[in-house]
Parts: structure tokens; sequence; C-alpha cells
């Protein structure tokens, strides 16, 4: 009997490849390992931290928004942006900022 090999005819692939579909290929450079994963529909209920964590998220990147689009800050949001290394986009950076000034009692981000 003849010995049958499959021969991939794509090297790696990493992942989807189409929208609709849920495995997910992965390709790691580091071992060469390679694996696919299915992303299923969730099966558990949304718990309150996860809400109230998009809530503070949903806050936080509004109000970042909003700062962008405040001329008085303007100049100092990009002085401070400049002068840091850590984040590559202004709206990063302003969202972290938001963060650390969100106050948890009225769920609202203070900038001063």
């Amino acid at each position: 009997m003849a010995k049958v090999f499959y021969l991939d005819p794509i090297e790696h692939l990493s992942g989807k490849i189409a929208k609709k579909h849920r495995t997910i290929y992965c390709f790691r450079k580091a071992s060469g390992a390679k694996y696919t994963s299915n992303q299923g529909l969730r099966s558990t209920a949304v718990t309150s931290d996860e809400l109230a964590a998009r809530n503070k998220f949903r806050i936080c990147t509004d109000a970042a928004r909003l700062r962008m689009q405040d001329s008085t800050h303007s100049a100092a949001d990009l002085a401070l942006f400049r002068a840091q290394k850590k984040y590559s986009t202004i709206l990063g950076f302003l969202v972290a900022r938001a963060y650390s000034k969100y106050d948890d009692s009225t769920q609202t981000v203070i900038w001063d």
C-alpha cells in the first residue's frame, strides 16, 4: 500500500480565514508551534464585575475623546503625550489618564 502524506499548501497561517469562522489559526515564531482554537459562543451570563469594567471603559474612552476635542487642553495634553514613551497614540494616553482620574463613587472622570 502506498503511503500518503498531506502537504500543507501554506507553511503557516495566523488569524481567521473568514469573519464567520470560529476557528482561529495560531503560529508561535519562537517555538514553531502551530495550533488552532475554536472560539464558540459564550456559555455563561455576563457577571456584574464584567459589566462594571465595560461601563468604566466606556466612560473613560468617551471622556478621552471629549478631551481630545477640547481645544483649551490640547496643547498641555500634547506636551504630556510627547514627554512619555509608553503610549503610541494620544487617545491611548488620554484613556490611561482617564482611568487614573476615574472616580468610582460618581462614575465620572474628574480631570482637574
